[in-house]
């Protein structure tokens, strides 16, 4: 028989588990749903259980006394959401870390081991046995602080950061609720160590002069890697199936599908494998401009086996693809020092090229995300920042003080998208182009811009703007840096 008190209801549970003594009574203990806590939610059964039950009368009611205080004192939440939150909170970073990796659709494969490989080397073994919901800004300090300053901890600063940010940002109920309030990556200054190679950007001329001392089976590599911003592994993993050229109606393109990269083998054996794109914007069709139209037809025709999974670009001797390290030892590098300025050019600073010369002749920050195919387009602006010269960064900064305040004032309008690519002709003087994108879009595009600065510019940048302006571009900046972004604007007008 149910025994009824004043708040709530506890009743006998039959006896049927065995792991129990039978002198043992379990009981049933609940009491009626708060009338005023469904207007927040509204799917909340009509009774509040004590989770398990209970073993003796006591504990029943001591549960129901504590659930009255909370009723009483305005602090009740739902049961169940209790438990799930104590569930998050007991949640580890090892655990979440991993689910955030593997879970993550954009990323290829190459990229997951990468990030894999960075969690164990560099994030576990410190915050790796801590609950997510327990990391701290101290925590992120002392642990960056005790790393190597090398690129390996930046890099693993920044998978840190995306990770705390998922944390912090990605609901978990309809409620909205995160599983942590705010990332705990806001380190004042988390700089690259100087880069050992500085991009080298060619001109059309140096271009060519470059493919003359190459067979002119493999010419046609540099100008994709410089005409279209092209990854090297994306370029020797080409194959006759995605290369569609049109002669009269429509457009030629390009589909990029795979990426040659480095893989282990069972025995640990480093080994070029036909794999996925490095990420999943890294797959799409891209325009193959008419001027480079002729050598794609050459390149079928002449060096080109006729199966659809025939290799673009292959070996001297068969059919298979080119190693991305064989193309550099063997016929990039020997033509480059024959070159006056690419003594130092890089395969993927052509890609890096696309990217300085599609930014400096005014195209919008997402236009340029696309056409490289970033997945998001504050690495394309840090690709720019990592790449130019301070010079023409500082003289971005101030243009993109005035974009800025243009594109703010103005009303969003819907237009026509634009080309994938330009015509080889114009690769070094393309010329902005209004309807490449919405006013949103590149407020967006300048946004993410304005992050990839340097603290100075970034700070002249936001003084040129309006009151509303500036709180729109400080509230666009990642957790890491917009604070103290905020400190540093702050200090400069006191």
């Amino acid at each position: 028989m149910a025994r009824k008190s004043s708040f709530g209801q506890i009743k006998p549970r039959s006896n049927r588990n065995k792991k129990h003594k039978p002198s043992e009574r379990h009981y049933d203990v609940s009491y009626p749903t708060p009338i005023e806590a469904f207007t927040k939610w509204q799917h909340l059964p009509k009774r509040q259980y004590k989770p398990h039950g209970a073993i003796t009368k006591q504990e029943a009611q001591d549960w129901l006394n504590s659930e009255e205080k909370l009723v009483r004192s305005g602090q009740w939440t739902p049961v169940r959401e209790r438990k799930v939150r104590r569930e998050r909170n007991s949640v580890l970073f090892s655990e979440y870390a991993a689910r955030f990796v593997e879970g993550n659709e954009r990323l290829g494969k190459s990229t997951k081991n990468k990030y894999f490989e960075l969690l164990n080397n560099h994030l576990l073994p410190f915050f790796g046995g801590i609950q997510v919901k327990a990391i701290t800004y101290i925590n992120v300090k002392n642990w960056f602080d005790g790393e190597p300053d090398n690129t390996a901890r930046v890099n693993a600063y920044k998978l840190l950061s995306e990770i705390m940010s998922a944390a912090a940002n990605d609901a978990l109920d309809d409620e909205g609720n995160t599983l942590i309030d705010k990332s705990p990556c806001r380190l004042k200054s988390v700089a690259r160590p100087k880069k050992r190679h500085e991009t080298v950007v060619p001109t059309v001329e140096q271009i060519k002069e470059l493919v003359s001392y190459m067979p002119e089976r493999l010419g046609l590599i540099e100008w994709v890697a410089f005409g279209l911003g092209f990854r090297i592994g994306e370029i020797l993993a080409l194959q006759r199936r995605d290369i569609e050229l049109n002669d009269e109606v429509g457009e030629s393109v390009i589909h990029v599908r795979h990426s040659l990269k480095d893989e282990k083998d069972e025995r640990g054996k480093t080994v070029v494998v036909m794999g996925s794109t490095k990420t999943k914007s890294s797959e799409a069709s891209v325009i193959i401009p008419e001027s480079l139209k002729p050598l794609f037809e050459k390149q079928l025709k002449e060096y080109t086996g006729k199966e659809a999974d025939a290799f673009i670009f292959t070996t001297e001797n068969n059919n298979n693809f080119i190693r991305p390290s064989n193309f550099r030892c063997r016929y990039h590098n020997p033509a480059r020092k024959q070159v006056a300025g690419l003594e130092e050019y890089w395969p993927h600073d052509g890609r890096h090229a696309r990217v300085i010369t599609m930014l400096e002749s005014g195209e919008s920050l997402n236009v340029v995300a696309k056409q490289v195919r970033h997945s998001d387009a504050r690495t394309t602006a840090r690709f720019y920042a990592d790449s130019t010269t301070r010079g023409a960064l500082e003289k971005a900064s101030e243009k993109i003080s005035e974009q800025l305040r243009e594109g703010l004032n103005s009303e969003p309008t819907k237009t026509a998208s634009s080309k994938s690519v330009e015509n080889m002709e114009s690769v070094e003087s393309t010329k902005p182009n209004s309807n490449n994108s919405n006013d949103n879009e590149a407020a967006n595009g300048l946004y993410a811009f304005l992050a990839s600065m340097e603290m100075s510019a970034r700070i002249q940048a936001l003084r040129g703007m309006s009151k509303e302006q500036r709180k729109q571009a400080l509230e666009s900046l990642p957790d890491g840096i917009k604070e103290e972004t905020k400190d540093a604007f702050i200090n400069s007008i006191e």
